[in-house]
């Protein structure tokens, strides 16, 4: 009977534990987690001179989550320069200023921590200044924003990348046909695609200039992805 009594006790026991951890897990698992991002934004090339550009992007820092602030403690900024010649000579400053809504910038441009408030945004500006020779080789700037969020997920370290084209193909230059056996090929050519871009204006912009009545405009699936941020 008192072993019966004893086991019975122990199967109790045991359920019960098991029951408190997958209650704890459920619970873990349901945390909102530190659900702030960081948008692409938009990018400007504010100054292009034969030896100087200023590539500005603005950005926003959002607050997804319904009832938890985020803090941000940490952002910077790190620039790879993409060109068809030598990058000897050229030099860049990478600047970063918040502009919060109750918050001034620092003078010294010292990134402050910041508590981003139940669904709401804030914004920030990344100015890189590019000085050098033959910048006109220049394609491309790749920029890897990397930002600490803090929260209910604990210390959580994020990335965002940009890539911003600083060249770009002369729409109006005339494709190279290529024949088939129904059709006439005409693959046109752009700058590289990237999330900053719309598939509608690539079209207008590249495509519009040589197209006819009747003519069939495709798009590949990887640019596309690129585009709507949907390439792993």
């Amino acid at each position: 009977m008192i072993t019966e009594i004893l086991t019975t006790g122990i199967i109790v026991l045991a359920i019960l534990i098991t029951l408190s951890w997958l209650a704890l897990e459920l619970q873990y698992r349901n945390r909102p987690g530190n659900a702030l991002e960081l948008t692409s934004g938009d990018w400007n090339l504010a100054v292009a001179e034969p030896e100087k550009y200023l590539l500005v992007g603005e950005m926003e820092l959002c607050n997804l989550t319904k009832s938890l602030e985020i803090m941000v403690p940490e952002v910077q900024a790190e620039v790879k320069l993409l060109s068809s010649g030598s990058l000897e000579g050229v030099n860049y400053q990478t600047q970063i200023i918040p502009f919060h809504e109750d918050a001034p910038a620092r003078a010294d441009n010292y990134w402050f921590a910041y508590i981003v408030k139940v669904g709401k945004k804030t914004k920030l500006k990344i100015s890189i200044d590019i000085q050098g020779n033959n910048l006109e080789q220049l394609k491309s700037a790749w920029i890897k924003v990397n930002y600490v969020t803090y929260g209910p997920g604990g210390r959580v370290p994020k990335v965002k990348n940009i890539i911003v084209p600083l060249k770009f193909p002369d729409p109006n230059a005339t494709p190279n046909q290529r024949e088939t056996t129904n059709a006439k090929v005409f693959p046109i050519r752009t700058h590289l695609l990237t999330q900053l871009d719309d598939p509608i204006e690539i079209i207008k912009r590249y495509v519009v200039p040589h197209a006819q009545k009747g003519d069939i405009v495709t798009i590949g699936e990887t640019p596309l992805a690129l585009i709507q941020g949907r390439f792993r």
